[in-house]
């Protein structure tokens, strides 16, 4: 409410319905000797009397020029401070401006001649108080949501036990409806999703950045209409919840549907046939697919230019149509994608079998085309498994035989060997007894070796050897090594050749071990090479590892295919020079448990085994082993 004077007569004003009237039940002010009552329900009052303003609230007077100068950060943008004083022209003015506690609307009948209107002046106030309300409401909605939401998880997961036994309930539920029917509701929101991305998207497009500020006006000003539409969404969520649920629950549940038994009649069809008309079938569908879609986009296009779509049709028969051509390529790739994960799985399946692991047994998914191949495979793996399990079986119990009875056989062989020293001391004995006595102690010292032989066979096949790795010059254990044999070497038919470098070639095994490698592999050079013949002893370095070869020709014709590294394996089964056929055997297990490896090579009579270690290197004070 206003009044505006000028010389003692009012220019303006809008009392026509309220006033300062003494009758008035509001606050009362004393101006210029006059009394001011103010309507009730006012209380601000704006007094200008020319030259200075006064203003009071709820009955109390407002101090508005503080010390009297004006400045940016004043409070009232009024004249009358000494730096902003009022202008001459309205020094015999007057300004009563009165404001209500609560705005409201203000309306003014005019009643003209040949008019009959109303006009709404000065509602700013009433429409941004209500605005104020509006948004704080909206927020009180958005925060009682949100707490509500938190309140929901936080109670999902307090008892989320009590909710899977809920979700299992739910799922036995509609685990018993027909699969079509519950496909039906989850078809309807998805196209309503669709439909409402269509239209954001198209908003979004047209309006840009201040379509966000139309849907929060919405919320704000339309509380209902979009609560409405909220508790659609929220409807639709929680349909596709019930169906994936259901989906959970009920995996195979559409097989028992209409639907499911054509596919499976489709499907049991299909696997009939090979597996290459498979393909060659899938193939087919993809193309004609293809040509399909090809035709019907070029339909719609004849069809949309031809104005044979009414307003509405063409959207939604493109919709329907971008629908079948995002969702058919999905299936076939779905489809293909199983049958790719089919041949990986069968691969697979194949090189664990090359690989020897035999215990892991794979499967596919029901209806799958490499079904049966997997099964085949499986049955094959499982016969490798039972023959490897029961030749492991034989081996070990063969191991712990020998074992058994050549543990029997040390106590009374030390009798025997003992008794033939007692023999040999004896004095007046004939010669041919001596000759005799001399055969049963080569033969009894030949037994005991074999003994000894079986016992580090079984602790090293059982896992059992005892190893004291240490640094040692494999160069010097070598030719030391050599250096012990040098009887036996030059008694032989052979001649020894070395290549052996003078550096040392630090390895990382038991000395004790190694010794008796090579002593095992240089015996059994001499015994069995071609008489005249040079056996070569070579030792090399690569920079990662240390490599030992001993090579010799063998006398006898070398049988093709042979492990000359299994237990009591001899080249020639006929020949009987005392060998026990466990020479390379220890070798192989005594270097295997040393951390190297053992290998044997035939090239036609040429025999050669290579012995490998990682060499240990030193550096910087710091010894390490150099590895592949």
């Amino acid at each position: 409410m206003y009044r505006v004077e000028k010389s003692g007569e009012i220019l303006y004003t809008n009392e026509e319905n309220l006033g300062f009237d003494e009758g008035a039940a509001g606050y009362r002010y004393e101006i210029e000797g006059k009394s001011f009552v103010m309507p009730e329900g006012y209380n601000y009052l704006l007094y200008f009397d020319g030259e200075k303003v006064r203003m009071w609230k709820d009955g109390f007077e407002i101090n508005v020029y503080g010390d009297g100068f004006y400045r940016e950060e004043s409070q009232w943008y009024v004249p009358g401070y000494k730096n902003f004083e009022a202008d001459e022209v309205i020094k015999d003015s007057r300004v009563y401006i009165a404001a209500a506690r609560m705005p409201g609307i203000f309306i003014r009948n005019g009643y003209e001649k040949d008019s009959n209107r109303i006009s709404y002046n000065n509602n700013q106030w009433y429409e941004l108080q209500e605005g104020i309300k509006r948004e704080k409401a909206a927020y009180l909605r958005w925060i009682s949501s949100t707490i509500f939401a938190v309140a929901m998880l936080l109670l999902g997961y307090l008892f989320r036990k009590e909710r899977w036994e809920i979700n299992a309930a739910i799922g036995r539920f509609t685990g018993k409806i027909w699969y079509e029917i519950k496909i039906v509701p989850l078809l309807i929101v998805l196209f309503g999703f669709w439909i409402s991305l269509m239209v954001f998207i198209h908003e979004l497009h047209w309006m840009g950045r201040s379509y966000f500020y139309d849907i929060r006006d919405g919320y704000v000003y339309a509380p209902k209409r979009y609560m409405l539409l909220y508790a659609g969404w929220l409807v639709g969520i929680f349909i596709i919840w019930i169906f994936v649920n259901d989906r959970r629950y009920n995996k195979r549940g559409w097989r028992t549907s209409l639907t499911g038994k054509v596919i499976g009649l489709c499907r049991t069809s299909m696997l009939k046939l090979p597996a290459s008309r498979r393909m060659v079938r899938r193939s087919i569908g993809v193309c004609l697919f293809v040509w399909a879609m090809c035709a019907a986009g070029l339909c719609y296009v004849i069809l949309l230019e031809g104005g044979v779509f009414t307003a509405g049709l063409d959207v939604l028969a493109g919709i329907f149509l971008l629908a079948v051509m995002i969702c058919c390529p999905v299936l076939f790739v779905i489809s293909g994608r199983k049958t790719a994960e089919d041949v990986d799985n069968l691969v697979e399946q194949i090189q664990s079998i090359h690989d020897g692991e035999l215990r892991e047994e794979k499967m596919m998914w029901e209806g799958s085309g490499l079904g049966k191949a997997m099964e085949n495979l499986n049955d094959i793996r499982n016969g490798m498994n039972e023959a490897v399990q029961k030749q492991m079986k034989s081996e070990r119990m063969k191991v712990e035989l020998v074992a058994n009875v050549s543990h029997d056989i040390k106590t009374p062989l030390t009798s025997i060997i003992s008794y033939v020293e007692l023999l040999k001391q004896e004095e007046g004995l004939p010669e041919h007894v001596k000759e005799y006595i001399l055969i049963l102690e080569n033969k009894s010292q030949r037994l005991k070796s074999m003994v000894q032989d079986v016992f580090e066979v079984s602790k090293a096949a059982s896992g059992n050897l005892p190893v004291n790795l240490e640094e040692l010059d494999l160069g010097k254990l070598l030719r030391q090594t050599i250096a012990d044999m040098g009887e036996q070497i030059e008694n032989s038919s052979v001649r020894l050749k070395t290549e052996i470098p003078e550096n040392a070639v630090m390895i990382c095994a038991d000395g004790e071990r190694v010794y008796r490698v090579f002593q095992n592999l240089i015996q059994n050079a001499l015994r069995y090479s071609l008489e005249g013949s040079r056996v070569y002893v070579t030792l090399r370095e690569d920079g990662r590892t240390a490599i030992a070869s001993v090579k010799n020709t063998s006398r006898e014709e070398l049988p093709a295919g042979m492990d000359f590294t299994e237990r009591f394996t001899r080249g020639d089964e006929s020949r009987s020079d005392g060998g026990s056929g466990l020479g390379l055997s220890i070798a192989r297990s005594f270097t295997e448990a040393c951390g190297g490896s053992f290998k044997v090579e035939t090239i036609a009579d040429l025999f050669v085994v290579t012995v490998i270690f990682p060499e240990r290197r030193e550096e910087g004070g710091m010894s390490f082993i150099q590895k592949d």
